[in-house]
């Protein structure tokens, strides 16, 4: 798991330090304060072999994406032509660097690093992502950790994470029943599914794939005289399912979403957030999400206010003297911020 993050010269963030992330994690901040930079810097840092799809994950980039998207991501200012990530946390050490270089020159790769991806640019020049030789299982790179019991383990160190970026858009019902497919195929996968589901709604017993003549449905049980079409009991159910049915299918480390709140009517945020406390528990996955909504915000922290452990922060994004800083607040800050009228926004 992340729990730090440091990014020197990547977009807007001269020389961004956070510390203290939790299992979930909201990024908030104004208009142009940093937010989707800083989860394309989570995606990019701990999945770096992912770098070339970052411009259809998280913006609307047409034309050349060498061009139009990575030619911005170190940041824009003279003599500045090197940016690096590192994320860090226990069993975890993702680093990289970004190069740019003019012209035809050859960037060699630093001791103890390998280039992953080389981007020529249309004007010329290009940029080199660079990361460290893989050295998960080699002896310098395992370290006694301790468990939640106090005894002492061995583990590697992960220098790869997978990541898992979700739509904004809710999934069509032919897609969403292609992603539910993939989950229950997994081993207890659907009875997986159940459990996470009973666990924001008790009224939940069953979800099946329902063949019909007008296509392949997703039906819930409910108790009622007959199971449900899964988009006729809510959106904040059909959002849940698409969410849990991606995760378990994917089973990946890191999950990003971006502003969570779009397409959700504010009164089912407090059950949204349930079940991603649910599922990042049950999975042991760690989320960062982004939000514009202060309903969203108040929903997350009602919903771990329920929870057995508050393993939540806020991560707050603003700019200084044109360059974007950030800090980590937890349950005691996010408390006396909405008690207090704050604007966390």
């Amino acid at each position: 798991m992340i729990t730090n993050l440091q990014f020197e010269n990547f977009r807007g963030f001269n020389a961004l330090k956070l510390e203290g992330l939790k299992r979930v994690n909201l990024v908030v901040g104004r208009n142009n304060a940093g937010k989707t930079s800083l989860l394309e810097g989570i995606g990019a840092v701990t999945n770096p072999e992912r770098f070339v799809d970052m411009p259809r994950l998280l913006r609307s980039t047409t034309g050349d994406y060498n061009l139009r998207y990575f030619r911005w991501l170190i940041r824009d200012k003279e003599n500045i032509r090197a940016a690096s990530l590192e994320a860090s946390g226990p069993g975890t050490e993702c680093k990289i660097r970004l190069t740019r270089f003019q012209n035809q020159e050859m960037v060699p790769a630093p001791g103890g690093w390998q280039e992953v991806s080389s981007l020529p640019f249309p004007t010329g020049g290009g940029m080199a992502l660079f990361a460290p030789t893989d050295r998960t299982i080699a002896a310098d790179h395992v370290r006694k950790l301790m468990d939640r019991t106090g005894h002492s383990r061995a583990a590697a160190i992960q220098t790869r994470v997978a990541v898992r970026v979700m739509s904004v858009h809710p999934h069509p019902p032919e897609v969403l029943v292609k992603l539910f497919a993939q989950a229950v195929r997994k081993k207890g996968g659907e009875e997986r599914i159940e459990k996470l589901m009973q666990q924001v709604d008790d009224r939940v017993i069953k979800l099946r794939v329902e063949p019909a003549e007008d296509g392949n449905h997703i039906v819930v049980d409910l108790g009622l005289s007959e199971m449900l079409p899964l988009s006729q009991v809510g959106q904040g159910l059909y959002r849940l399912v698409a969410i849990f049915s991606e995760l378990i299918g994917g089973q990946p480390g890191i999950c990003i979403i971006d502003e969570l709140e779009n397409g959700i009517h504010h009164s089912l945020l407090e059950q949204v957030w349930t079940g991603l406390a649910v599922v990042a528990e049950e999975l042991n996955i760690q989320f960062f999400v982004s939000t514009h909504s202060y309903e969203c915000i108040q929903a997350a922290h009602e919903a771990f206010l329920k929870r057995p452990e508050y393993d939540f922060s806020i991560v707050q994004l603003f700019r200084v003297e044109g360059a974007v800083q950030g800090r980590v607040l937890e349950r005691v800050q996010i408390e006396a911020a909405l008690s207090g009228g704050i604007d966390l926004r």
